[in-house]
């Protein structure tokens, strides 16, 4: 099971942003949420891993508050050296419809998927992310409209004598891959930024902020992990097979079950942390 604050999402696309309110009455230039949006691909980093089962992606929001009421979706895509284009199951977006409402579950908000496409290979890989907000205003129109940041990216590769992936270690580290937003104005009574390419700067005003969260992230990583992998415990780095499956006996109790008859689903599951 998942501790307490994950929630267990599938891969979805963007959904579209909401009706836009067009009443002219609000459409007046005032002061937002403090501070500027800044986001980080913490894991992983320009490095050599050894392989996984299952390898993490994070990505994280600091400053969310402000993010999050224009309907923000940080995308995450792994695409292997070997292939033309990313893989079909390759890419993941957070949150998910119906949770772009509201205030954020946390702050800072932390994105976390596993892929499997590392899983005993050797090889590189690129991480493409990127930052899209739903809706963003025009300083002329009060209609709304979407903004993206454009892409990052990072790469890493996979070798087998390689030192396992260390996710306390990177979150401690200062950011290689980040972005801060930083909008113009604010209109809407402060719910909706308006931003332009001047408003990306490629790298966050903090990129050395995540270091007290480490250990916990590390923590809620190697959960998500395991659940991935169907595993009740164990260290998810070196864990290369999948943990047999329960079902119930007669008696209604638990036992592990295993052998020819069992298929094991190489999917890409993205879980999101509410820390």
């Amino acid at each position: 099971m998942l501790p307490h604050g994950f929630t267990l999402l599938l891969p979805l696309m963007a959904g579209g942003a909401a009706a836009a309110n067009n009443n002219n009455t609000n459409n007046t230039n005032i002061a937002g949420p403090d501070g500027v949006m800044e986001f980080d691909l913490v894991f992983p980093r320009n490095e050599t891993y050894a392989p996984t089962q299952y390898f993490p992606l994070v990505l994280t929001a600091r400053n969310s508050s402000a993010a999050w009421p224009s309907g923000m979706i940080l995308s995450m895509t792994i695409w292997p050296d070997n292939e033309d284009t990313p893989p079909w199951n390759s890419r993941f977006n957070f949150p998910a419809k119906g949770y772009t409402s509201g205030a954020p579950p946390s702050e800072p908000y932390f994105a976390i998927a596993g892929t499997n496409l590392t899983n005993g290979t050797g090889g590189g890989f690129t991480v493409i992310w990127s930052v899209v907000l739903q809706e963003t205003c025009r300083e002329d129109d009060s209609n709304t409209e979407s903004f993206s940041s454009g892409e990052y990216n990072v790469r890493f590769t996979t070798k087998l004598d390689a030192p396992l992936p260390n996710i306390e270690e990177a979150a401690s580290a200062c950011s290689e891959s980040s972005l801060a937003l930083t909008p113009r104005a604010w209109l809407r009574e402060g719910a909706c930024p308006i931003l332009d390419s001047d408003s990306v700067t490629p790298a966050a005003a903090e990129p050395c902020g995540l270091k007290p969260l480490a250990q916990e992230l590390a923590t809620n990583v190697s959960a998500a992990m395991l659940d991935l992998m169907k595993c009740s415990e164990g260290t998810w780095q070196t864990i290369q097979q999948p943990c047999p499956a329960k079902e119930e006996n007669i008696a209604g109790m638990p036992r592990w079950r295993s052998g020819p008859g069992l298929v094991w689903v190489a999917t890409l599951t993205a879980v999101a942390s509410l820390l």
